[in-house]
């Protein structure tokens, strides 16, 4: 059948499928969805597309209405009209915008931003523009600016760590820690010296008063006899002496008692153990504050910018019990 078929003529049929092919897929690939029909056409003016090209696609909520036709520039170059074909049977209102949206990986889509008018926009009707941020743009700028305060950040803390006042505060810490040190030593021994003297000159002034009775009955008796052995010299005298002597040996009896019984800022000092307690206190206070002080320094030193150390400084001494 085809055997009769010329050359020429199947050269001809090839040719034409041929250039029907690379029609239909030149217009597929610009985005034509319908060869057969012709969308509605819009014009918009942009002073600049950002790298746009003919046969973006339009989208409008994830969905593909239409594909970028023609770019051309007007108004001697200050100017670039783009018309764009909407397949969509989408009603669009008149003032509506074509948003150029710029993505991560350097490219442009053209996006239909529908307005609230009531009218609708015809056919060969000129749409709003609309411009977005270069997103490399805001992340510059983002990066620009933290780099900025960084910067200001490190200079602030080179000068503060290289400051005079905190080198010479960081240089005489140990000798401060050193000498307090020296400072608790001293007190524990001067206590440890002092506990026993301490109890034997209480034992002894207990003693004493208890036998005070006794010493005053005879001195009592040693003034009686020194009494009647001068009386021939002036009795007048010695008894007034003797009288005075005793008055003021019931006075000290007196006292002495009420030494005995805790009486008074004397007897409190002597009866009450509280005072060497209190010292073993303190010293051990001092020495849970030392020992603070060597482990976490950061609590004590307010140093500016290190107030989270400082926090987690005074957590860790709370917890530890190796000092408290």
């Amino acid at each position: 059948m085809f055997s009769k078929i010329s050359n020429e003529f199947k050269v001809g049929v090839l040719t034409v499928i041929a250039v029907t092919l690379l029609i239909i897929g030149y217009n597929f690939m610009m985005g034509r969805d319908n060869l057969l029909s012709r969308g509605r056409q819009y014009h918009v003016m942009y002073t600049n597309t950002q790298g746009l090209s003919v046969g973006t696609a339009l989208m409008y909520n994830g969905y593909r209405i239409g594909v970028l036709r023609k770019l051309q520039m007007v108004e001697n170059g200050e100017m670039i009209e783009a018309t764009i074909e909407v397949s969509s049977d989408l009603p669009i209102p008149a003032n509506s915008k074509i948003k150029l949206q710029s993505d991560l990986l350097g490219g442009v889509t053209l996006l239909l931003l529908k307005g609230d008018a009531k009218n609708l926009a015809d056919d060969g009707d000129q749409l709003q523009a609309e411009y977005s941020k270069d997103i490399f743009n805001v992340i510059n700028s983002r990066v620009v600016n933290l780099s900025n305060s960084a910067d200001s950040l490190f200079s602030t803390l080179n000068q503060f760590f290289h400051s005079k006042d905190l080198t010479a505060a960081i240089g005489s810490l140990p000798g401060t820690i050193n000498e307090l040190q020296l400072a608790i030593k001293t007190l524990r021994e001067t206590v440890s010296n002092m506990s026993p003297n301490i109890n034997n000159t209480m034992s002894n002034l207990s003693a004493f008063s208890n036998n005070f009775a006794v010493y005053d009955k005879e001195l009592k008796e040693s003034l009686g006899h020194i009494n009647t052995a001068g009386k021939q010299l002036d009795s007048v005298q010695i008894k007034a002496l003797v009288s005075n002597l005793s008055n003021a040996s019931a006075q000290i009896s007196s006292i002495m008692e009420k030494v005995g019984k805790g009486e008074g800022s004397l007897g409190k000092l002597v009866n009450d153990d509280k005072f060497y307690t209190d010292l073993q206190k303190t010293n051990l206070d001092l020495q849970k504050l030392v020992l603070d002080l060597k482990k976490y320094p950061e609590k004590y030193v307010p140093v500016p910018g290190t107030k989270k150390q400082r926090k987690k400084a005074k957590k860790a001494s709370a917890a530890d019990s190796s000092v408290w």
